[in-house]
């Protein structure tokens, strides 16, 4: 990848966001009022300098020395590369149209909250998760999609969304390649089918992985399509966001691995996920709910 074409400016007093000239205003989401007074305050420089976050994956607890061992038996060739690669060198997003340089307005929501934001982006650059700041686009060809927040079901919890499908026609998620977005999910009724064969007094556990998305680092290749500006200041994503629609295919392919996986290790018992949502079911009185909750944890 390039070097950046700016030097950083973390210590200039940040300001109300802004988009370069002639780029068009996105469709505002319902604003969720002032939901927080944390005056914005310039965010801190990477260790190493930001400029040397270009050709590096962000971490990730998943990496594929601490699943060598059960890759050499998953009997899906494809699949088993994909995740091979996409833990070692980032997965790609497989983004087919023009090299632009584009600049994006935030929605209202997120402008409504410079707080929440705020908040959200320091955590992400020290996770290492986010790459920034800089003064001016950091890469060729960098698009830069809107900012939102939205609420979560808990009281006082915000989640920022990235909205990658902007603008119509001409968004990163338009010209993503046909069929790497599509997926099946399990229906209710293969639920049904596993308590019924369980038996009377069939047990269930359910788990779901929390911030499944933010699992997965994106390939270097890819840093430009994920631009974001906020306060003056330019960033982009290092990890899958859930505003990319390839995401969610990704991540089933990680699903799909780690529910033939806990059947590997644990054949007693049953499991079936939906996406990042795992449902474990046993016999009455026996541990195998129990069990394979313990082997996804590990």
């Amino acid at each position: 990848m390039g070097h950046a074409h700016g030097a950083p400016f973390a210590n200039s007093p940040i300001t109300a966001p802004s988009a370069p000239a002639g780029t068009q205003q996105p469709t505002a989401t319902k604003g969720i009022g002032q939901t927080s007074q944390r005056v914005p305050m310039p965010f801190p420089n990477s260790p190493n300098g930001p400029e040397s976050q270009h050709n590096t994956i962000a971490p990730s607890p998943i990496t594929f020395s601490t699943l060598a061992h059960i890759f050499k038996g998953y009997p899906r060739p494809v699949e088993r590369e994909l995740l091979f690669r996409g833990f070692s060198e980032g997965f790609r997003i497989p983004y087919s149209g023009p090299a632009v340089t584009r600049g994006a307005n935030n929605l209202r929501s997120a402008r409504e909250a410079p707080g929440v934001v705020q908040e959200k982006l320091e955590k992400e650059l020290q996770l290492g998760k986010v790459a920034g700041p800089f003064s001016q686009p950091p890469l060729p060809n960098f698009i830069v999609s809107p900012l939102g927040i939205v609420p979560k079901k808990e009281q006082g919890k915000y989640r920022m969304i990235y909205h990658l499908s902007y603008p119509k026609g001409s968004s990163v998620n338009d010209y993503l390649e046909a069929g790497t977005c599509s997926l099946g999910y399990a229906s209710f009724d293969e639920a049904i089918n596993l308590v019924r064969a369980a038996g009377k007094g069939a047990l269930m556990a359910k788990a779901d992985i929390e911030s499944a998305f933010r699992l997965l680092p994106v390939d270097p290749s890819s840093f430009h399509l994920l631009g974001m500006q906020w306060a003056g200041q330019y960033f982009y994503d290092k990890c899958m966001p859930m505003g990319c629609a390839v995401s969610c295919s990704l991540f089933e392919t990680i699903a799909c691995f780690l529910e033939w996986a806990l059947k590997e290790n644990n054949p007693l018992g049953s499991s079936l996920h939906y996406l990042d949502d795992f449902l474990f079911i046993g016999k009455a009185g026996s541990g195998e709910c129990r069990a394979n909750s313990m082997l996804l944890n590990t």
